[in-house]
């Protein structure tokens, strides 16, 4: 019989799912698919971390002229029929998540703003979750979702401080790009959400899980970010400041009305992002990736201020 130890060992490495995640971006215009590095506090010093996946492609469609788009992408490759079951986020009215704030966007000295409106009109193309649980073979894991997630937070603050430096200083030109970055996991389970009617008899009661949770192609997890997170996201956005000289931005930012300096957005951002990230069974990571790419390349996304 043949010896499968060697694929079993390869798919488990995760490799082989971001060589395939790569390839997808590779396809869709993305030049250079690449890994991302990034410093995160551990204990008493800071450890480096990375993204498995992160990808920038300049994009010319859109209502405002040119504009980036950048996906951060943590990887999860898990063995077949292993299942990610998430909760759904019920807040409603005020309350309720908003599609736009996915969109991490820096358009700031770039004359673009995100257009909310007409983003958050799509936003019933997606459910919302508030926390999730890897199910195998009859046991859980708890950490698993949480900890791509935490990939995916402590990264955000680097890229965005870097994509609003670059405009600060005019590094892309007088008139700027504005960026779009979308921080998302790409897992091989099998994504599965409660429905709403579904409490604790239901399951009790069920006997197939598709009794009282919808399968999925993608779904957005909703997770505010913790005091220590904010904290991190700050000091990341001001690190990444200081290439460009934080006088320098700081300048920019008080040449603009109601601003302040490099810190105040620093600490504005940090207090409410990154709040949502999107989750994308990998069958069906190719058809997000493009629909994605083509609102943002679209009319209504970015709109003049």
């Amino acid at each position: 019989m043949p010896d499968q130890n060697w694929k079993k060992a390869f798919l488990g490495s995760g490799l082989p799912l971001e060589h395939s995640v790569r390839e997808v971006l590779h396809e869709l215009g993305f030049e250079h698919p690449t890994d991302l590095a990034y410093a995160r506090p551990s204990g008493d010093s800071d450890r480096d971390f990375s993204i498995d996946v992160y990808a920038s492609q300049v994009i010319s469609g859109s209502a405002i002229g040119h504009s980036f788009a950048e996906f951060l992408v943590e990887c999860k490759y898990v063995t077949r029929g292993t299942k990610w079951v998430f909760v759904p986020e019920q807040a409603e009215g005020d309350w309720a998540p908003r599609l736009s704030d996915l969109f991490l966007c820096a358009g700031v000295f770039t004359g673009a703003t995100i257009n909310r409106s007409a983003v958050d009109a799509l936003g019933a193309r997606y459910r919302y979750c508030y926390g999730g649980v890897e199910l195998r073979d009859g046991h859980n894991n708890k950490s698993a979702i949480p900890h791509a997630l935490a990939q995916l937070q402590y990264a955000v603050g680097h890229r965005i401080g870097d994509a609003v430096g670059h405009n600060a200083v005019g590094a892309l030109g007088a008139a700027g790009i504005p960026f779009a970055i979308i921080p998302m996991i790409v897992t091989t389970a099998e994504i599965y959400c409660l429905r709403n009617d579904v409490g604790l008899s239901e399951i009790e009661g069920a006997s197939e899980i598709d009794e009282v949770a919808d399968r999925l192609d993608s779904l957005i997890l909703v997770r505010e970010p913790t005091r220590e997170l904010q904290d991190h996201t700050r000091e990341a956005v001001l690190a990444a400041f200081a290439p460009w000289g934080l006088e320098n931005v700081d300048g920019a930012f008080r040449s603009l009305p109601k601003h302040g300096d490099g810190r105040t957005f620093a600490e504005n951002f940090a207090s409410a992002y990154p709040s949502q990230f999107l989750v994308v069974q990998w069958s069906g990571f190719r058809d997000a990736a493009r629909r994605l790419l083509a609102f943002l390349d679209g009319p209504t996304f970015w709109s003049a201020l």
